[in-house]
């Protein structure tokens, strides 16, 4: 347990500090970014060391579970487990805790960890997400769909006006933007690792330009 946390002091202290060069620099060293997502791989691996724990304290009462109590498909990671009853595999998304925490914890300016921040918000609203996380934002469009999120058809829809709890999945837009982008609309403005402040969902003028392709999702 001390050992986690001093994983996430550490992983809490390099955000603010990736935060500070961004200010003051206009980037963030590329070692800062590689220590920020060290430390969230060793996050992953106690959320797994924790799942095992789990599974066999599942293995040890799963004679109170009802034989009729879903299961996930075989085939996929979680293959012949216990499943949720509710809106996904993981648990359905409670808006009001996945906006609290997105609001608490975003930046003023953007650090490039907007997958991170919306994975951890998401998380926080009651999902159980598992490991591994995609690794570009991008990618978070067909890992949602496995938690019971939805894509909005046609997107966007006509005379679009976004619901608190949206979420948005943004292509990339070429080799030098792999990462593409993904938010939360907080029901004032789009939200990701940083307030993004526009009246649209772009989050920056070089999106707005180009226009890549993009699925707002709900559960």
């Amino acid at each position: 347990m001390e050992t986690r946390q001093t994983i996430q002091a550490l992983h809490s202290e390099a955000q603010h500090k990736a935060f500070d060069c961004y200010v003051r620099r206009g980037r963030v060293p590329k070692a800062l970014l590689t220590m920020i997502r060290a430390a969230e791989v060793l996050e992953q691996a106690y959320d797994l060391a924790e799942r095992q724990e789990r599974q066999k304290r599942w293995v040890a009462a799963r004679s109170k579970y009802s034989p009729s109590q879903p299961r996930a498909p075989a085939g996929s990671p979680d293959g012949g487990q216990w499943v949720d009853a509710g809106g996904g595999r993981g648990g359905n998304m409670d808006i009001d805790k996945t906006i609290e925490y997105l609001n608490a914890h975003a930046e003023n300016r953007s650090v490039g960890l907007c997958a991170m921040y919306v994975r951890k918000a998401i998380q926080a609203g009651g999902v159980k997400l598992k490991p591994p996380y995609p690794r570009y934002a991008k990618d978070y469009d067909s890992y949602l769909v496995r938690y019971g999120f939805h894509a909005v058809s046609p997107t966007p829809p006509p005379d679009y006006k976004p619901r608190r709890g949206d979420i948005v999945v943004i292509q990339s837009m070429d080799a030098d933007h792999p990462a593409g982008h993904i938010e939360i609309f907080n029901g004032r403005e789009w939200v990701s690792d940083y307030f993004q402040g526009r009246n649209d969902l772009w989050p920056g003028s070089i999106y707005r330009r180009n226009k890549p392709p993009y699925k707002i999702y709900r559960q």
